[in-house]
């Protein structure tokens, strides 16, 4: 499985599989610690726009991310999530420290502000 990540700017942006269990989320955890190393990005954005499942492996590498970019400033975006992406957010109280998007002008004024 191939995780696509974008770089622009100061953002790490991830496109989110369409199942983000266990292995799905390894391989993002793995990829976000390479790419932080070189200290350029500051925040991340989980484009869940393809995403219809997420389990608690998911949930932990969010929570991950955050801690991992929170000491430098950073935040955590979740673009486009669905319903039930949504209530899995909110149930683990993932809620209180991501933002969320919900289309790309909403994306567009937090890159600006940033």
């Amino acid at each position: 499985m191939e995780v696509l990540t974008y770089q622009f700017q100061n953002f790490l942006w991830i496109q989110v599989p369409e199942e983000l269990d266990q292995h799905a989320s390894d391989i993002i955890r793995k990829k976000c610690e390479i790419i932080f190393l070189d200290n350029k990005r500051k925040h991340v954005v989980f484009d869940f726009s393809k995403t219809i499942f997420m389990d608690s492996g998911g949930v932990g590498m969010i929570m991950g991310r955050y801690r991992q970019i929170k000491p430098r400033g950073g935040q955590v975006y979740i673009y486009r999530p669905g319903k039930r992406i949504l209530r899995i957010l909110e149930i683990s109280g993932l809620m209180r420290i991501v933002n969320i998007c919900e289309n790309m002008e909403q994306m567009e004024v937090v890159m600006e502000r940033s």
